[in-house]
């Protein structure tokens, strides 16, 4: 007959071994958890939609570099050295790159590549008949301090042959900023002399120090994709003032000293275990999208 004693460490050997037994399969159930855990942050962090988000994250910093270069110097060959210093030396880069890297996502950021552009001021009444064709325009504004009188007092500018802006300040009935050839036909930003015009923001001032009234219907540039065909016509007539734009330059820099760094491009790489993306992103702050 079993001794009481010998029952009992039977019950316990029984028992230790259940324990282990259960802890086992917790250690198992939780690393099983653990690492379908991890995947799935791991694919979160790269769906398309976080893609998406480092990309407008790189075009937001690249745009800070390329303000900062714009800021430090008036000269596009010290510009570039800024940019590709910052770019090209890695700096950005290795932020993202130790940045995803505890996400277990390799992000990248390199390869830069400055565009110049070409920065031209002036009278407004030397534009004469100005056509920048083949020209992303960035920017473009004039002021205007006064017209001839008369009928001919007007100055017209055409864009793409779309839209076409007039500028009246002859002392008649026409007075103001009309525009036509918008989706609902004409509009009339102010029937009052102007004193400024921005095709880039759709903006304009009634005279010098005055506040920026908006007016939709200027926003041209805006609208356009590609390149524009901007002419003005007219200049002539204006008796004071001047203009201003920017537009992309396929020039070579030698012969314009007053470029510009208009735009840059850089390569961005994002890995991991879900997604692989090899690109070039084209940042240009300050166009009209």
């Amino acid at each position: 007959m079993a001794r009481v004693t010998d029952r009992g460490q039977a019950l316990l050997v029984g028992a230790v071994v259940l324990a282990a037994a259960f802890l086992s399969l917790a250690l198992v159930l939780n690393g099983a958890l653990y690492e379908r855990t991890l995947s799935s942050e791991a694919s979160e962090e790269v769906t398309g939609t976080q893609v998406v988000a480092i990309q407008d994250a790189v075009r937001g910093d690249v745009a800070t570099v390329m303000e900062q270069a714009a800021n430090r110097s008036d000269s596009y060959d010290e510009e570039s050295d800024y940019v590709n210093a910052t770019l090209a030396g890695h700096r950005l880069g290795a932020n993202y790159t130790r940045h995803y890297a505890e996400r277990d996502v390799y992000v990248n950021v390199s390869d830069p590549h400055p565009v110049a552009g070409q920065n031209e001021t002036g009278p407004a009444s030397s534009l004469g008949s100005a056509s920048f064709t083949d020209s992303r325009a960035r920017e473009f504004r004039m002021t205007f301090s006064g017209f001839d009188e008369g009928p001919a007092g007007h100055l017209e500018i055409d864009v793409d042959g779309t839209y076409q802006i007039r500028i009246d300040g002859d002392g008649g009935g026409d007075d103001g900023i009309h525009v036509d050839g918008l989706p609902d036909g004409s509009a009339t930003c102010t029937d009052t002399e102007p004193a400024y015009v921005d095709l880039t923001n759709g903006s304009y001032r009634t005279s010098p120090g005055s506040d920026i009234e908006r007016c939709p219907a200027l926003d041209v540039l805006s609208r356009m994709d590609g390149t524009h065909d901007v002419t003005v016509s007219g200049a002539s007539h204006v008796t004071g003032g001047t203009y201003w734009y920017f537009v992309h330059d396929t020039d070579t820099v030698a012969t314009h000293p007053e470029k510009r760094v208009y735009q840059t491009s850089v390569r961005l790489v994002i890995h991991s275990e879900s997604i692989h993306y090899d690109g070039r992103i084209r940042v240009a702050p300050g166009e009209p999208r």
